[in-house]
């Protein structure tokens, strides 16, 4: 029984949708890893961000104390000065 040409037209058709079927099942699996992957770098990033921030507050927060530590030695110097 030869195969006609519709015939040969409509398998490749059903062949077709059957690649595009599991294309779309292997494009959701993908979909969801990238997502798991995405909000694990922003996890990761987070993390980063407070590893680095917490040495520069306290870095920040030293040099406040510093500057005003040396103000007022500045103004009680100025007033010593000012008295004479």
């Amino acid at each position: 029984m030869p195969l006609t040409f519709e015939q040969m037209l409509m398998f490749l058709y059903m062949l077709v949708a059957v690649m595009l079927i599991i294309v779309l099942y292997h494009a959701i699996f993908v979909i969801v890893d990238v997502r798991k992957i995405t909000r694990r770098a922003e996890q990761v990033t987070q993390e980063i961000q407070s590893v680095v921030l917490k040495p520069l507050s306290v870095v920040d927060q030293a040099m406040d104390f510093v500057t005003d530590f040396l103000h007022q030695k500045k103004k009680a110097a100025k007033k010593h000065v000012d008295h004479e």
